[in-house]
């Protein structure tokens, strides 16, 4: 998990509604950011919604969504001032990007179960 030359260390996993996602990603400078998420809604199989809750706070909502036989993936955050979605988003865009990449990247590395 996390952008190109990252990874990541899970401390705290409880995906329902008012559980906890707490983990490290680990820059490829050796910089530490940690991450907590609160789970505020999981709807399966089509949204999931957290509260990031360290800096800087947002809100993610994430729909998933057959399209063309394959999942279509929705990644919205939400902040509470345009200044601060300015800030983040100079990163964060690339930043998802290839976190996505990585996530394709191990999806097709998965098997596919025969019907």
């Amino acid at each position: 998990m996390g952008p190109k030359g990252f990874t990541s260390t899970f401390h705290e996993f409880d995906p329902r509604p008012g559980g906890v996602w707490r983990f490290t990603l680990h820059g490829p400078d050796g910089a530490d950011y940690e991450n907590k998420h609160i789970f505020i809604e999981i709807l399966k199989p089509e949204r999931i919604v957290l509260q990031h809750v360290s800096g800087p706070r947002f809100r993610l909502t994430v729909r998933l969504a057959e399209e063309d036989g394959q999942t279509g993936l929705t990644w919205r955050m939400l902040f509470d001032s345009v200044e601060k979605c300015a800030k983040v988003k100079r990163f964060a865009i690339e930043a998802n990007e290839q976190n996505f990449d990585r996530l394709e990247e191990q999806l097709t590395k998965m098997e596919r179960p025969i019907i």
